[in-house]
């Protein structure tokens, strides 16, 4: 305790007030005015100890604080080994990778990760199906912002994320890409938290042999009669590629023009499936492909293919950061609640964000932690001010006008 003048002066006289009662002085003497019930507004600490405040989430924690934490964790992971094991689904590049650097996890918590991966698309209705009939299998999610967001928070599947949170770590924002955790349910900001920070160029993959990226440097280019019948895109109308239309409709530079005359001018083919685009383009049957292609026309590149994802320079127009595949969430009535707790706190840490680094190949939206692993065509320009899909608290709306923008274009045209 910090001792001030006041409070020596005050010590002094009491103990000499009771060193005349003990001589014994005048048992009745002129009594000492009572202190005030509540403190003076000075500077000077008060000497009788007070309750803290409840600390700031973002604050660096009391070591009374930490100790509880570290108590609180010690009782969760306990509570969680009991039950043995996790339930997950890990959507995309992560559902990749997870099987090669998941054991770090279970060697160390002695917890079993049972994961699948795959679609969130194709995974959202089988889920809902097993609910619908009494079965709750699935602890944790990490998917896109569709299907979370307008079918399985208001179906119930998924529960508020944000109350289970409490590693220090994982609060303090200042740890987070623009000091921020990054939540896209608005206006709730609770249910669907984003970790995938991967920073983009422009989106659009090419035949290296016949492209020369530095013929395209605005997205007005794209729509130069010469890339007629030589694009071909993931279908935006499906979960899995909006994210790409939301930034070209929202994109004040492109919007519904732009939009339009892409999907009616430029003869695209579309497909639904992403690798067997990438080897068409790669085969030389497409110049470029767009609308999240970039995954699978990796795994070419690697193969040796004549294929890339990557410009070297950003459109004029600018470029985006989105959580594609890399949003996380909880389920409702999970199979295993402690795990799921214990499992999300951990995800979101560092320790969790260098595994997901990792197994993904995408930079986390965590800035405390190496780029080791990660996609050099995924890590964010520090010069770039991204547009970050998905934080706007007009999103939704946002997307259901992209796309109603798209739907009627493409059929206008018959497709």
């Amino acid at each position: 305790m910090k001792w001030t003048r006041l409070s020596m002066v005050l010590i002094a006289g009491i103990a000499g007030a009771l060193l005349l009662v003990a001589c014994g002085a005048d048992p009745t003497p002129t009594p000492t005015p009572p202190p005030p019930p509540t403190a003076t507004p000075t500077p000077v600490p008060v000497a009788q100890p007070t309750e803290a405040p409840a600390p700031d989430p973002t604050a660096t924690p009391t070591p009374d604080a930490m100790a509880m934490f570290e108590a609180e964790k010690a009782d969760l992971l306990a509570a969680a080994q009991e039950e043995g094991e996790l339930q997950a689904f890990f959507c995309c590049a992560l559902g990749d990778g997870t099987a090669d650097h998941i054991r770090g996890f279970e060697d160390k918590y002695r917890i079993k990760v049972v994961f699948s991966g795959g679609s969130s698309r194709e995974q959202a209705p089988k889920v809902i199906a097993e609910r619908e009939a009494g079965q709750y299998t699935l602890d944790v999610w990490s998917g896109g912002l569709n299907p979370a967001i307008p079918t399985l928070i208001p179906g119930g599947v998924i529960q508020p994320l944000k109350p289970l949170l409490f590693f220090p770590e994982v609060l303090d924002e200042s740890g987070w890409y623009d000091n921020r955790l990054h939540w896209f349910d608005q206006p709730d900001n609770e249910y669907v938290i984003g970790w995938n920070g991967s920073g983009t160029t422009a989106g659009i993959a090419y035949n290296t042999d016949l492209v020369d990226p530095n013929e395209i440097q605005s997205f007005w280019d794209l729509l130069d009669p010469k890339w007629k019948g030589k694009i071909i895109i993931r279908d935006p109308r499906e979960v899995g590629s909006s994210g790409t239309t939301a930034f070209y409709y929202m994109n004040e530079q492109l919007g519904e023009e732009w939009l339009t005359r892409m999907m009616t001018e430029m003869d695209l083919t579309l497909t639904s499936n992403a690798r067997q685009a990438a080897e068409q383009l790669a085969l030389g049957k497409f110049h470029l492909c767009m609308w999240a292609c970039g995954r699978e026309v990796q795994r070419l590149e690697r193969e040796g293919q004549p294929v890339d994802d990557v410009f070297p320079h950003i459109l004029a127009e600018g470029a985006s950061i989105s959580p594609g595949g890399g949003a996380f969430y909880v389920l409702d009535r999970p199979p295993n609640p402690n795990a799921q707790k214990f499992f999300a706190n951990w995800f979101l840490s560092r320790e969790g964000q260098i595994f997901a680094q990792k197994a993904s190949e995408s930079q986390s939206l965590r800035t405390d932690i190496p780029t080791d692993g990660v996609n050099p065509a995924s890590i964010r320009n520090p010069d770039v001010d991204y547009f970050i899909l998905g934080s706007q608290t007009d999103y939704q709306e946002q997307l259901e006008s992209a796309l109603t923008v798209v739907r009627d274009a493409l059929a206008s045209v018959g497709k």
